[in-house]
């Protein structure tokens, strides 16, 4: 006998048998935006829904506000970055405070954050079965103040895709 995802029970099933779960399909989401220094300080936003380039902007003055001065944002290609919003601002607070370097198209090998989405996907949140989004959102709290007191790990990040 199999138990719903959600009933809050263990998930069994009868030995040499594969558990069956089943789950309700919703359109529930959680997005993240962050950033990584050198010296290995971690900065990620949660959002439930998609990453608009509102929220790009808030990330980029959050940055700006907390790290002491000009940043390097290494950016992939994604349509956000180049967004009207996104480019207004950048164009406001100018070149001396923000250098943004992108990548090509797809080069994630290039890209020292990926090392923190793995790290944190593949390791912290390993074998995490959630029940919703909240739930989801509490356990990546937790892997991310876990993931804070790891700063060799996240320089490592940089020294992985070369840029030490």
């Amino acid at each position: 006998m199999t138990t719903p995802l959600n009933s809050g029970r263990a998930h069994y099933a009868p030995a040499g048998a594969t558990p069956v779960l089943r789950v309700r399909l919703a359109q529930e989401h959680l997005s993240i935006i962050g950033g990584i220094t050198e010296q290995g300080r971690l900065y990620l936003h949660e959002y439930p829904h998609t990453v608009r380039q509102q929220q790009v902007v808030a990330f980029l003055e959050h940055l700006e506000r907390t790290i002491a001065g000009p940043l390097l944002m290494i950016w992939d290609g994604a349509r956000i970055h180049r967004g009207k919003d996104v480019q207004e601002h950048l164009a406001r607070i100018g070149a001396q405070h923000v250098r943004i370097e992108i990548l090509p198209a797809y080069a994630p090998a290039l890209n020292p954050i990926e090392g923190v989405w793995q790290y944190l996907k593949c390791r912290e949140l390993k074998n995490i079965c959630c029940r919703d989004c909240r739930e989801l959102g509490t356990e990546f709290r937790y892997a991310n103040e876990r993931m804070r007191k790891k700063p060799q790990m996240i320089k490592a990040c940089f020294m992985h895709v070369g840029y030490y």
